[in-house]
């Protein structure tokens, strides 16, 4: 039988009489033999000890090397097999020739080379030569017989056990995230300047298609890196959420890696925000309502849940450096960012979301303020192209916002809620829409008496949706009053349903004249409301309309919340407007 001993290769046969000796057949397999080498020759001696005892044959194998097809190496094997006593015997110059009684004895003529006993079939061929019990040198990856002819040399594939290489494979696989390679180190800011170079080949070309858009400045100092990144990734989801005609959820693995830098860089955010907010220095104040205002956006633009949080947060930091007056004593802030616009458009968003939200989950921060502060906060909002609503409109949806958080908290009685409302469509009647409509600069003059003449609609058939419905007020009752009813409608139903078809023709007529369509966003959701119960061709018309200003350009995700909203209203058969904003949605 063979062993290895020191690597190499020995032959040990049993113990007994010389003529005795019986070798087994020898398998040789090298990698030098498969590179092309011919079999080896055998050279046998036969010696025995002093005593006569032990009988030892000497082997000595030696590769005859042809022209190989790929390179090989040259061999040299000796060992000793011992019969009897097992022990080693140093062979070193000896060479007796022995006598042979067969094949595989000692036979014939001293160094007499035998060929190696012809071994079993090969299975390691390749497919074409052991179809046809052709030879194959398996020379890998193609055999030389193969590459001669020009044929293609497929090989069986071979079977490996799960212990060799492919199980320290495996393990590499299912190593734990703490013990996994290091995220390659990034030069700093990186993401901040992709965010820039993103800004620069896609928002500002595509916005810049509509009107005339200045770039950030990024070199003055004035943008916040982390803030500036965490805006851009928001825009990235509410654009791939405009490519499916659907909101991105937060379990959705596909976006896992995007919401994850998402809220990274907004903790970033909320890092600078704590920062300023800490501060005692006015424009780091004034810089703090920015950042503020900035939480807003990012979260409608993600399409996330925190608005409300956001939205009662800033406002109380309003509280807490001094009320109205001292936000109107801050700087102005910079070229880019009007201080006074941005005052105006952070509390007209809290009013129009307020609007969308149950009665009793609205937004309290600026309940405590006197008409008369709200007013000088709210001046700017005209000139606002995202909701152009003159302020004496909007002075009376805070008005019918205060009503519907006392009738739902119960904080009024029935004889004051009768008088507010009353105020609040006195006060919608009152409004002068031509005078008003004289001189506003955002739109020429058709166009901006149709704006006026929209939200003035709008804003009396949401006091009518809201303060006229007995689902609404629950158990409050209102008369009839001359302010509100019109020809042919005295009643809360037909003064819902008389409304809301003059304001479906007034948008009809407008729509194709806008140019800006997200102006119309609210009128469209009110509106929206209204017409449940009604034609389906004004409900597919407002839907269209919803759906397009969703599709505009850096508009943020709070239209379609609405527009998902309404479309359940339309298949129900309710017509409340608590029934369709059962829950905080931004508008």
């Amino acid at each position: 039988m063979a062993n290895y001993i020191d690597g190499n290769r020995q032959f040990r046969t049993l113990a007994g009489a010389p003529g005795c000796i019986r070798l087994s057949k020898i398998l040789v397999a090298s990698q030098s033999y498969h590179h092309g080498t011919t079999p080896p020759c055998l050279t046998w001696s036969f010696v025995t000890d002093r005593k006569g005892e032990t009988c030892v044959f000497f082997l000595a194998q030696t590769y005859q090397r042809q022209k190989p097809s790929a390179p090989s190496l040259d061999f040299h094997y000796e060992g000793a097999a011992i019969l009897q006593s097992g022990s080693h015997i140093n062979l070193q110059g000896v060479r007796i020739a022995p006598t042979l009684t067969s094949r595989y004895s000692f036979v014939g003529s001293p160094d007499r080379r035998l060929p190696l006993p012809f071994s079993p079939a090969n299975h390691a061929a390749n497919y074409r030569h052991r179809a046809r019990r052709v030879k194959c040198d398996e020379g890998r990856p193609v055999c030389k017989r193969c590459c001669i002819g020009g044929r293609t040399c497929e090989y069986q594939l071979r079977w490996q056990s799960p212990t060799d290489g492919t199980a320290a494979l495996r393990q590499r696989e299912l190593r734990p995230a703490s013990v996994a390679p290091l995220r390659e180190t990034e030069p700093p800011d990186w993401d901040y300047m992709q965010s820039i170079r993103y800004c620069k080949s896609d928002v500002v070309l595509t916005y810049a298609k509509l009107e005339t858009v200045r770039e950030p400045p990024f070199n003055s100092g004035q943008v916040i890196p982390a803030s500036f990144t965490c805006l851009v990734l928001a825009n990235r989801m509410a654009n791939a959420a405009k490519s499916r005609s659907r909101l991105i959820r937060l379990e959705e693995l596909a976006f896992s890696g995007l919401w994850t830098q998402y809220y990274r860089y907004l903790q970033k955010h909320l890092a600078v925000v704590n920062k300023l907010m800490q501060s005692d220095e006015k424009m780091d104040k004034s810089i703090a309502i920015f950042s503020l205002y900035a939480l807003l956006c990012l979260d409608c633009s993600a399409g996330g849940t925190m608005w409300q949080a956001h939205l009662n947060g800033s406002l109380a930091y309003v509280q807490h450096i001094g009320g109205i007056k001292a936000l109107q004593a801050l700087p102005r802030g910079t070229a880019r960012f009007r201080y006074r616009k941005l005052t105006s458009c952070h509390h007209s968003r809290a009013i129009f979301f307020n609007t969308t939200s149950p009665a009793n989950r609205q937004v309290l921060g600026y309940f405590s303020y006197s008409d008369e502060e709200l007013w000088s906060v709210l001046c700017d909002q005209e000139i606002s192209g995202d909701t152009p609503c003159p302020v004496i409109l909007l002075m009376g949806i805070v008005q019918i916002n205060r009503l519907r958080f006392q009738v739902a908290t119960k904080a009024t009685a029935k004889e004051d809620f009768n008088t507010g409302v009353l105020e609040v469509f006195d006060t919608i009647k009152s409004f002068d829409l031509h005078s008003w409509a004289k001189g506003r600069s955002f739109a020429n003059e058709a166009i901006t008496l149709s704006l006026g003449h929209v939200f003035l609609a709008a804003v009396r058939l949401y006091g009518i949706l809201t303060l006229l419905q007995p689902k609404a007020i629950s158990g409050f009752h209102v008369a009839s009053y001359p302010s509100i009813s019109t020809a042919g409608a005295h009643t809360p139903e037909e003064l819902r349903v008389r409304e809301a078809q003059e304001l479906v023709k007034l948008l009809r007529q407008l729509w194709p004249a806008m140019k800006y369509i997200p102006a119309l966003q609210w009128p469209l959701i009110v509106v929206g409301v209204g017409v449940a119960g009604g034609l389906t061709a004004d409900q597919k018309f407002i839907d269209h309309c919803l759906y397009s200003i969703w599709h505009y350009p850096l508009n943020d995700s709070n239209i379609f919340r609405c527009l998902e909203k309404l479309r359940v209203i339309w298949g129900s058969g309710m017509t409340g407007w608590e029934d369709c904003f059962d829950e905080p949605i931004p508008c």
